[in-house]
């Protein structure tokens, strides 16, 4: 596998990626100390994912996530940051992030953390307790008939939130094809037809779109 972390601190960039290799013996580990170097290096070999500490150099706040993110918009990236309250998650997410690791994590919480992600998961640190609604709403958790009609809202059909209720529970597109014996193009085309009713680009995306909406991935 190959990873690219991105951190401004050598003990911690070099930590990470010498930790990492201990427990994957083979893996290639690029290493960035500043966005503009991460560009660089995405651009020049292809990382299968990042790891993103938010306080680069020469960027502020959430600016290096954006970016990446914009540039590179299927690239799986992942929050790896010291911090893990509430806010600072959901607005990573909001940005685009398809996970987040804190720093005290080891070496095996780390691999699984990244097998969630490129399963097609959304990885959140246990502290934040799964999705929740947006800071900046006060939505509440909704009872079932008011999910329905939500998603009757938008169009989706019955076999499209059975879909939609596998995808965010972090299922990829072969367990879904498998789970209801659909050929997994169909599956393809079901995601693009949810992704489009929910006008967002991704499966983080469906997630927090649910949790504006008030409806945890459970209540599906």
């Amino acid at each position: 596998m190959h990873i690219l972390i991105v951190d401004d601190h050598p003990l911690i960039r070099d930590g990470i990626a010498t930790m990492l290799a201990r427990a994957r013996p083979g893996s290639k580990l690029t290493r960035a100390a500043d966005l503009q170097t991460a560009i660089e290096a995405i651009e020049s070999s292809p990382p299968e994912i990042v790891l993103l500490d938010l306080g680069l150099p020469d960027v502020a706040g959430f600016d290096a996530l954006i970016r990446i993110r914009h540039r590179f918009p299927h690239l799986p990236l992942v929050v790896l940051s010291g911090r893990e309250d509430r806010d600072t998650v959901l607005e990573s997410l909001r940005h685009g992030a398809t996970g987040f690791i804190p720093k005290n994590m080891n070496s095996e919480q780390i691999w699984s953390a990244l097998a969630i992600v490129l399963s097609g998961g959304v990885f959140l640190p246990a502290s934040v307790g799964g999705i929740v609604p947006l800071p900046e709403t006060d939505a509440k958790l909704v009872e079932p008939p008011a999910i329905g009609e939500i998603l009757d809202r938008i169009g989706l059909t019955d076999r499209q939130r059975a879909v939609l209720a596998c995808l965010v529970r972090g299922m990829h597109n072969k367990e879904i094809a498998l789970e209801f014996g659909l050929a997994e193009p169909t599956v393809k085309a079901h995601v693009s037809a949810i992704f489009r009713a929910m006008n967002v680009g991704s499966r983080t995306q469906a997630v927090l779109w649910l949790s504006r909406q008030g409806i945890r991935p459970e209540d599906l």
